[in-house]
């Protein structure tokens, strides 16, 4: 099975992030799913970045964030911006209702994928798809059947009881191929993680979700008497849930 890349906490390129208005501090705090996310070359949810215009007022956009490592061995990051229009016109009402349902579709050769989050249809020639199948095929016991189920868009599940593995076209992943543990449902599921809680409290602030998937960002000296009040809610569920636990342990 192919290992994807692997960062650490230390490789994020922190400086980097900080000149489009992500410090450290933000950085830390991101919920965990996102935080494995980025730290396994996968792509955040939608996150605020700050440039300023020729006038030097500051404009914000949302961009998915995710990291890469060059060939002299320094990681950097990729911004994958969010676009403002979802014109999907030029497709039928049912390859619109395919598309929006997140499914891949083959069209003139190409795989086309509808991202949600960045409001735009991915393309990807099926060409380049195919190879990296090839390649992933020759590291492990690949089918006919199951190559083909693939190159059909459909999800396949491999291994046995000790490990089990599923893959299935992903035009967001980096090879456009992605492969997950666990069963076929685990792998349609794995995209759920980005739904995250309104309130998403760290050490030094709060990730605040929208319904759109957009993450902002709100520092512990500026919450509001809502936030504080939250704040202290979420902690104390948190500390009858771990008391909860502790009588568990005992019994």
């Amino acid at each position: 099975m192919p290992r994807l890349e692997r960062f650490k906490e230390q490789d994020i390129p922190y400086d980097d992030l900080a000149k489009f208005g992500l410090t450290q501090e933000m950085i830390d705090d991101l919920p965990q799913s996102v935080m494995i996310r980025l730290l396994s070359s996968r792509e955040t949810p939608l996150l605020p970045l700050k440039t300023k215009t020729v006038d030097g007022d500051d404009v914000i956009s949302f961009a998915r964030i995710s990291l890469i490592r060059t060939s002299d061995g320094s990681v950097n990051a990729v911004f994958i911006p969010r676009w403002e229009s979802n014109d999907l016109s030029e497709y039928t009402p049912e390859q619109q209702k395919m598309l929006k349902s997140g499914m891949v579709m083959v069209k003139d050769n190409n795989y086309i994928q509808f991202d949600d989050a960045i409001q735009q249809v991915i393309s990807i020639p099926k060409d380049i798809i195919r190879q990296n199948l090839n390649i992933l095929a020759s590291e492990i016991s690949l089918s006919r059947a199951n190559y083909t189920k693939l190159m059909n868009g459909e999800v396949v599940q491999l291994g046995g009881k000790k490990e089990t593995f599923s893959i299935g076209i992903d035009l967001n992943d980096n090879m456009g191929i992605r492969i997950s543990k666990g069963s076929m449902m685990a792998w349609k599921e794995e995209t759920e993680v980005e739904k995250l809680p309104h309130y998403n409290f760290g050490l030094y602030g709060c990730w605040l979700s929208d319904d759109l998937g957009n993450l902002s960002y709100v520092p512990e000296e500026e919450y509001t008497d809502e936030m504080g009040a939250e704040q202290l809610r979420a902690g104390r569920q948190r500390a009858a849930a771990a008391q909860m636990g502790s009588m568990a342990q005992h019994r």
